[in-house]
């Protein structure tokens, strides 16, 4: 019942209920097998939705249950679900090994992982620039039966192909599955991003609209943060220029609380755009140099790299 509420688009009762079913497992007598769905079934929820914190804790839990039930089955998965969450808090190192290290556990006991695992994957590649490889990871988790998304449609947007990423990202809202279902809200908030960007002003309005009538964005959690930045680029492009500095600074606050530290610092680069943009070059500096910190510390070269050409135009 939980999966299906947030599927259907209410993140927060479905994740609620997820909660009850995972605290029983852990207080009840259950199979393993059952006890593993349930878990595994949490995780992936928390990790669909961008609550990166919950997923933290219910992933050491659930680890921590495989060893005292002597299960192996899910091992595979669940080292998936831990390596986004190193991406996320920019361990990429350790994500990249922890990945590889899932790769034969996923092949072997949780297929049904692989998709995600080459998406995962794909989005690492991206975080250091490797653009081809990000692409055939990205081609290998569809093959596979995963949406790509949102990972994909940045880099076809940093590719020029800005129109297909919107496309993608809304064919992938509108799947009947249930990873499409719990992330909707994400695909669209990306969508609406990209489309505010582009310049298409009524498109990003059309989409964010959308998501206000057909999903229950959490107020919490990383799909929150990026809602409120898709909203920033929008008033942005209208020239409300104060108020999208407010929401994007709400934003980036959501993103770090959350722990999701890579994309707060994508967020500080998107600023520092955009108040080059503006000529306020003392304040993009400010942001250029907190996400450059960032990016460096992770590793993550092909986010530093848009850095190091930002500040040679703000240094010419």
């Amino acid at each position: 019942h939980g999966v299906g509420l947030q599927a259907s688009g209410d993140t927060e009762a479905g994740l609620a209920l997820q909660d009850e079913a995972a605290a029983a497992v852990v207080s009840g007598n259950v199979s393993p097998l059952v006890g593993g769905i349930v878990y595994c079934g949490m995780i992936s929820s928390c990790c669909n939705a961008g609550d990166w914190q919950r997923a933290g804790q219910w992933t050491d839990r659930f680890t921590r249950w495989c060893e005292r039930s002597n299960i192996d089955t899910f091992a595979g998965a669940c080292l998936v679900h831990q390596a986004e969450i190193y991406a996320m808090s920019g361990k990429l190192d350790h994500a990249r090994d922890t990945i590889r290290r899932a790769d034969p556990l996923v092949r072997l006991g949780a297929p049904w992982a692989l998709g995600d695992a080459y998406r995962l994957t794909g989005d690492l590649h991206l975080a250091l620039g490797e653009m081809d490889e990000a692409e055939r990871c990205f081609q290998h988790a569809y093959q596979h039966g995963w949406d790509p998304y949102p990972g994909y449609a940045e880099l076809l947007h940093l590719r020029g192909r800005g129109e297909e990423a919107i496309r993608g990202l809304e064919r992938a809202a509108t799947m009947s599955t249930w990873v499409a279902g719990e992330r909707k809200a994400r695909y669209l908030a990306h969508a609406a991003q990209i489309a505010a960007m582009l310049g298409q002003r009524e498109k990003a309005r059309a989409l964010l609209q959308d998501l206000d009538t057909e999903s229950r964005v959490p107020e919490s959690g990383v799909t929150a943060g990026q809602v409120l930045q898709a909203r920033a680029e929008l008033n942005w492009l209208e020239r409300k220029t104060d108020e999208a500095q407010r929401q994007m600074h709400g934003a980036r606050a959501v993103l770090q609380q959350q722990g999701a530290v890579i994309e707060a610092a994508r967020i500080r680069l998107r600023l520092a755009e955009l108040l080059a943009r503006q000529a306020d070059h003392g304040a993009a500096r400010m942001e250029l140099s907190a996400a450059e910190n960032v990016f460096q510390a992770a590793g993550a070269t092909g986010f530093l790299d848009r850095c190091l050409a930002l500040r040679d135009i703000l240094e010419t």
